[in-house]
C-alpha cells in the first residue's frame, strides 16, 4: 500500500514495503523480524510456529525492492499486487 512504501525502509530486510504488507497478510511481526525479504525470497515465520516459510518473489516484486533499496523515492513508487509462491523444502 501507499502506506508502506511511506513507512518502508531501504535496505531493511524486516521495514520494506513488501515485508510490511506480508506482515500484514500473514499476521507476522515485523518488529521480532518474523518477516525478511531478500531481493528473490520473502521468509515468513507464522505466529505459533518455529519453522519459516521460503516464498518466490516474482520479477515485478524483485524490481520493486531493487528500486526502493536502491534510492527511489517513495513518490515515484505505486503499491502493486503481487502472489507469492510457498518454495519446496527440498529445493531452499
Amino acid at each position: 500500500t501507499a502506506e508502506d512504501i511511506r513507512s518502508g525502509r531501504p535496505g531493511e530486510a524486516w521495514r520494506c514495503p513488501v515485508a510490511l504488507a506480508a506482515a500484514r497478510a500473514t499476521g507476522a511481526s515485523t518488529d521480532d523480524e518474523d518477516v525478511l525479504v531478500s531481493r528473490t525470497f520473502i521468509t515468513v515465520t507464522w505466529p505459533g510456529t518455529l519453522v519459516p516459510g521460503t516464498y518466490g518473489m516474482p520479477p515485478e516484486a524483485r524490481l520493486f525492492v531493487d528500486l526502493f533499496d536502491g534510492g527511489t523515492a517513495g513518490d515515484d513508487l505505486a503499491p502493486f499486487t503481487f502472489t507469492a509462491t510457498l518454495e519446496d523444502e527440498a529445493t531452499s
